[in-house]
C-alpha cells in the first residue's frame, strides 16, 4: 500500500507541534509560488483520521500525533527543476527561517 502525505505550508510549523493544529493539503492542491518556497510533507497513516469539507481545498483532524511522531520531511520547490526537493537538513528550523538560513550558508 501506498504512504499517504499532506502538507503544511504554515511558515512557522516545528516537529514537536501536533498535526491537529494545521491545515493539511493535499497533494493535487499543493503549489509553489516561487523559487525556494517550502511546504512540510507529513506521512498520514492508516489509522488517522482526516475530516474534509467540500468548501475547503485542505483537510484537518483532531490527532494529536505530532509531526515528529509521523513522520515528516522539508521540501523546498526548485523553480529550475520545477519540483518538490526534500532538504531535511532543514528539520528543527520553521519554515519561515529557512531562507535566511540559506542564504548566510547556515545548515
Amino acid at each position: 500500500m501506498r504512504k499517504r502525505y499532506r502538507y503544511i505550508t504554515n511558515g512557522i510549523a516545528l516537529g514537536q507541534d501536533r498535526l491537529s493544529d494545521f491545515r493539511l493539503i493535499a497533494g493535487n492542491n499543493i503549489k509553489a509560488s516561487f523559487d525556494g518556497d517550502v511546504a512540510l510533507r507529513v506521512v498520514i497513516p492508516n489509522d488517522l483520521e482526516l475530516i474534509k469539507f467540500k468548501s475547503d481545498p485542505y483537510s484537518t483532524t483532531n490527532d494529536q500525533r505530532t509531526l515528529d511522531e509521523l513522520g515528516y520531511d522539508v521540501l523546498i520547490w526548485s523553480e529550475k527543476e520545477q519540483r518538490w526537493k526534500a532538504h531535511n537538513e532543514f528539520k528543527g528550523i520553521r519554515p519561515c527561517d529557512i531562507h535566511s538560513k540559506r542564504r548566510e550558508g547556515i545548515v
